[in-house]
């Protein structure tokens, strides 16, 4: 059987509208140029010593240098929020942030936490940089308390974390220990436990962010947000991990 022929046809005319010529002489092109970069060089210190907008700028670049200071150290491998099976620092988180059945009585569908199966007495420590960070930043402030399980309901023993300087606090739920004495970033302030409502020895941990300064600022109840892997070994070892360490940090 012979097969088709298939014939390729000139595709049809395109008219392109013709554009009218705009003639500038040699002269009158450096004349532009030049009244442009004179006007420029007059404008930015013009511009730039208004008091408005040269406070605006500086507090601009001064708010991103702060931010920068937080997030140059990227969370790297550690950046994702650990789910089920997920180890952090050995330990296997048992349960992740959103959605889930009700594990026990009293426990909620909705979990703004990560839990950790951590056994009763394992040391937790803040999240911060402490003093002597090899002199490149200063000690993070860090404000500390403790609430008691009559205060929390099914939280048990919590410690709550304020780090006014990065605009976050965090919280650590189902404690043996907490203290809140003042100390710095890295120290230890209490041990896991399994006060409150639970199925067994866990470590909860939340994160929300807030403008508060001290405790008595703080607005309640607080908007949780899900928690890093990276925030989590800082947690468990008082030491911020490497950007490159192993997405499964054992």
């Amino acid at each position: 059987m012979q097969e088709p022929e298939f014939v390729r046809q000139a595709p049809p005319p395109i008219n392109i509208p013709q554009i009218p010529q705009i003639k500038i002489s040699l002269i009158d092109a450096e004349s532009l140029l030049g009244t442009v970069a004179i006007l420029s060089t007059l404008a930015v210190p013009i511009v730039w010593g208004i008091t408005p907008i040269n406070n605006l700028a500086r507090g601009f670049f001064k708010v991103t240098e702060t931010a920068a200071r937080y997030t140059q150290e990227t969370f790297g491998n550690l950046g994702f929020t650990p789910k089920p099976g997920d180890k952090i620092n050995g330990y296997t988180v048992t349960s992740g942030y959103g959605d889930r059945p009700a594990p026990c009585a009293g426990c909620s569908t909705f979990h703004p936490a990560i839990d950790i199966g951590t056994p009763i007495g394992t040391p937790v420590y803040i999240p911060a940089r402490p003093q002597n960070d090899f002199a490149k930043y200063k000690g993070e402030t860090v404000l500390i308390q403790c609430r008691q399980p009559n205060q929390t309901g099914g939280g048990g023993l919590v410690a709550e974390i304020l780090l006014p300087e990065r605009g976050i606090i965090y919280q650590a739920l189902h404690l043996s220990k907490c203290s809140d004495k003042l100390m710095g970033g890295g120290h230890q302030f209490g041990e896991s436990g399994n006060s409150g409502v639970g199925t067994g020895a866990h470590l909860d941990l939340r994160k929300a962010t807030t403008t508060a300064k001290n405790f008595s600022e703080l607005s309640r109840p607080l908007n949780h947000e899900p928690i890093t892997a990276y925030e989590s070994w800082w947690f468990l070892t008082g030491v911020a991990p490497k950007p490159d360490a192993p997405k499964e940090a054992k």
